[in-house]
């Protein structure tokens, strides 16, 4: 299920730190490609022959894209590398290639090829990285699929003026560019901050990831839901592309680094870990401590991997002027902004970041005292596991803390509770009372509680996903058994008492294998099930003001 990002009407602005730095974009000599085709077509095929001398084409490629400042997008420019990208040297117009390779690191391509003698050719990149094999990264002009099925053919794309063939250097830069329909550079902003996700997580974890699509376009706003969000159904993260004809004065998020980096980390949750979110609005609220881990984690990862603790969400809504802020966070201290311990996604953040900020290039300028290497952070994260697992912060600190090196319990304890770490996150270590999610029961086992469907907080919160709305069981059966789950509901005054009962599998947070949802006095459920672990769920129901006690038996 898409993981919107944060609603952000309901949080105060703050403070941020330096934003990003503009990257050089000098190198490569050699003669000025010549104007470049607005369109060079994406489709993707074979690469080889022609019967010309060997020749060599190397080159640098950048892209263009908008200043990610304080204030928000633009008006200037920066020119960046683009890193791992495609590029064909193929006859001019685009019928034949002759060969394909990536650019580096900074840039930088060099290919041997045999086109034809005297023939016309021209270099053509791609927002793709088929050709490097340690990153699998396509952006596409397009809107997301439903399913994980992907086309490689309506990628970002952009071509040099046709040459003579015969050895050369050629170098492009891919233009913002000024057509309300289409900004060629966007595919490629978005596969370099995505690309350096990748490269983060790799030196982390010693290995590679699968492969990951992105789409974004100008005017795709109401196709995606006016926001982006990770499907791990589509394998995809899809980026707003701003309203039709509109790409410099509504929402976009293809240059927004925070917010593809945060999506990204829903994407590398989902592959390396395991993740029981549910998705649905959020923006300060006290959440279900699950989709409060999911949202801060990827927050907290993503900004690791960036090195930057300022999380801009631009509006790019003045036009002439520069665009403005939507939301902005400062990861280091979020203050203004938590408050809700295990159910707070700006706590989660701040816990990663100040965990692992004295291994980025920022280094720990709070001087918390912690610096836990990010091999250990992911290692952490990748012990959850999907059969056995409830995920959410607590269980990811226990893990931390048993093995790491650079943080022991008693050092855990004195972190959260602002000893010595920024502030007392209010959140015991190891977790105890309300901090241990979920509750674990067992066959014979009953407990008590109150659940609602009242709003509650700052703002105007969805009352499925506040922590008070459901309260979350885990269920271990050593061996098969019929098990009757009995859910009797107490009424309190004023309020509505329509409470739900559901049993899922552990590994899938979204689909009850039973439920009992008849809004009586009891809910029960009696099913014969093989040995693991399950959840059981009490939820208030999500119609409005449902408040009641309940008790809950397992036998």
């Amino acid at each position: 299920m898409p993981a919107p990002r944060p609603l952000l009407l309901l949080v105060t602005l703050l403070a941020l730190a330096a934003a990003c730095a503009a990257c050089g974009s000098g190198g490569g000599g050699g003669p000025a490609p010549g104007p470049s085709t607005t369109t060079c077509g994406g489709a993707f095929g074979a690469c080889g022959g022609g019967s010309g001398p060997v020749i060599t084409i190397q080159g640098r490629i950048l892209y263009e894209r908008l200043l990610y400042t304080l204030a928000g997008l633009g008006p200037g420019t920066e020119t960046r590398p683009a890193r791992y990208i495609d590029v064909e040297i193929r006859s001019a117009g685009g019928a034949t290639c002759y060969g394909r390779t990536s650019t580096d690191a900074n840039g930088d391509y060099a290919i041997l090829v045999t086109p034809d003698a005297g023939s016309q050719i021209e270099v053509a990149v791609f927002s793709r990285t088929s050709a490097d094999a340690t990153h699998d990264l396509t952006v596409h002009e397009a809107n997301p699929p439903t399913f994980n099925v992907h086309s490689q053919n309506d990628v970002y794309c952009r071509a040099t003026a046709g040459f003579t063939a015969g050895s050369s250097t050629r170098n492009l830069t891919v233009p913002y560019g000024s057509d309300p329909v289409s900004r060629p550079s966007i595919g490629f902003g978005a596969l370099d901050v995505l690309a350096g996700q990748v490269d983060g997580v790799m030196a982390a974890i010693g290995g590679t990831l699968p492969a990951l699509h992105a789409y974004t376009r100008i005017g795709n706003n109401a196709s995606i839901f006016n926001t982006s969000f990770y499907s791990h159904t589509a394998r995809s993260i899809a980026l707003l592309g701003g309203a039709a004809g509109m790409p410099d004065t509504s929402d976009t998020d293809y240059f927004d680094d925070g917010v593809i980096a945060h999506e990204f980390h829903h994407f590398a949750n989902k592959v390396l870990s395991h993740s029981w979110s549910r998705g649905l609005s959020h923006g300060g609220q006290d959440l279900e401590p699950n989709f409060s881990w999911s949202e801060g984690l990827a927050t907290g990862f993503g900004m690791l991997m960036l090195g930057s603790s300022s999380y801009i969400d631009t509006a790019n809504t003045n036009s002439g002027i520069g665009g403005s802020v939507l939301f902005s966070m400062d990861v280091e201290n979020a203050t203004l902004l938590d408050g809700n311990g295990i159910g707070d996604e700006f706590t989660m953040a701040e816990i990663l970041w100040d965990l692992g900020d004295g291994s980025t290039p920022t280094g720990d300028t709070d001087t918390d005292g912690v610096e836990v290497p990010h091999a250990d952070l992911y290692a952490a994260l990748m012990s959850i596991d999907v059969n056995l697992d409830g995920p959410y912060v607590g269980l990811f600190l226990e893990r931390l803390v048993a093995g790491s090196a650079a943080i022991d319990t008693a050092g855990m304890a004195s972190f959260l509770d602002g000893t010595t770490g920024p502030e007392d996150q209010q959140i015991s270590f190891p977790p105890a009372g309300g901090d241990v999610f979920p509750t674990p029961i067992a066959v014979g086992g009953m407990d008590t509680g109150t659940v609602s469907s009242i709003p509650t907080g700052p703002g105007a919160p969805n009352p499925c996903r506040q922590r008070v709305a459901s309260h979350w069981y885990h269920l271990t059966l050593a061996a098969p058994a019929t098990v009757n789950i009995q859910l009797a509901v107490t009424p309190i005054g004023g309020s509505g008492d329509d409470l739900n009962l559901y049993l899922h599998r552990n590994d899938d947070a979204f689909t009850p294998i039973a439920q009992s949802t008849g809004g009586g006095a009891t809910e029960t459920v009696n099913i014969s099930l093989a040995a693991g672990t399950y959840i059981v769920r009490v939820e208030a129901a999500c119609s409005t003001n449902n408040n009641a006690n309940y008790t809950l038996t397992v036998n």
